[in-house]
């Protein structure tokens, strides 16, 4: 069990359906007497963290047992597409903007998020198309309860592009914050947490997938789920090799410095990371589901009964 005058955070990564790895470790966690002070989470990490940060993790693991496919997204065809694209060049509609229709997901985050109070410090991001930057939003613990316009942002959090229509918001076209900020770890240090527990959805050290890219989608796909593959592997590595440097100057009774002169903090970690790849992030087939949930109960089982002071990212 933590120490419970200990600060902790929790870090929530990317991955699309496999979220539910996230949920999985997350119950083990939540057993083993694990409260958060502040989170941060991006893309299916911002939809999961959202239900956290109301305290509602109890609903969040039964909407994982039950969720399907048809209650995120509705499909077009490419045939569909084509046509729609057609007609806008011709200038009889709008243009097509994404493969899916996330209506139903803001439906689900309405119904679940709506009103609810949120609890502990809560951080998600997404990315502005127009100027190509990551927005760090941020919701406090001040009784705040979730409004329509954090529900477009959480949303926007998750609208992975070409997958899904960008979301408008005041005038901004917002995407996925992965495609910046896939494992959005600066974002708690601020409140310098004493601990951290990191869940990403892809393994940390190397993994060639063999996969079929044999049309225009899927290599659109694969292209994205590469480049933000990298961008997470880097996100981890920075942090965990400065943290390993910080420690081993403790260790020999020196103290690393930011440039701004504060100090840098030795900070406990526990990197939660499959260990083999959890396959399509769109996959939403009940077995899969299942399957992630509970190598994610089994991988955070083995980090907490080792007690490893620091995972190994290389």
């Amino acid at each position: 069990m933590p120490d419970q005058d200990k600060k902790i955070a929790l870090v929530l990564s990317g991955g699309g359906a496999k979220g539910a790895f996230q949920v999985g470790a997350l119950e083990v966690f939540f057993e083993r007497g694990y409260q958060f002070d502040v989170l941060s989470g991006v893309s299916v990490g911002a939809l999961n963290g959202a239900m956290i940060a109301t305290q509602q993790f109890k609903e969040l693991q039964r909407l994982w047992q039950v969720i399907s496919r048809s209650d995120i997204l509705t499909s077009r065809s490419l045939a569909g597409v084509i046509k729609e694209f057609t007609l806008y060049k011709i200038g009889l509609t709008d243009p097509p903007r994404g493969l899916n229709d996330h209506t139903p997901l803001k439906r689900l985050l309405t119904n679940h998020l709506l009103g609810q109070e949120v609890q502990i410090p809560f951080h998600f991001g997404f990315v502005s198309l127009q100027k190509g930057h990551y927005v760090n939003a941020t919701i406090r613990r001040n009784g705040h309860q979730i409004d329509e316009d954090d529900i477009l942002r959480v949303l926007a959090s998750s609208a992975i592009p070409v997958q899904f229509d960008p979301v408008d918001f005041y005038g901004q076209v917002l995407v996925d914050g992965g495609i910046r900020n896939i494992s959005p770890i600066a974002e708690v240090l601020p409140y310098n947490p004493d601990e951290v527990v990191i869940i990403p959805t892809e393994p940390i050290g190397n993994r060639e997938e063999d996969v079929e890219v044999n049309d225009i989608l899927k290599i659109a796909k694969r292209a994205i789920d590469v480049m933000l593959e990298e961008i997470f592997k880097e996100d981890i590595k920075r942090f965990v090799q400065i943290n390993r440097l910080v420690g081993q100057a403790e260790q020999q009774g020196s103290t690393l410095k930011k440039p701004n002169g504060m100090p840098y903090k030795f900070i406990k970690s526990h990197i939660v990371a499959p260990q083999e790849l959890l396959g399509d992030s769109l996959n939403f087939k009940r077995d899969k589901l299942e399957e992630r949930y509970e190598r994610g109960k089994k991988r955070a089982q083995e980090i907490l009964d080792n007690v490893p002071e620091e995972e190994d990212p290389s």
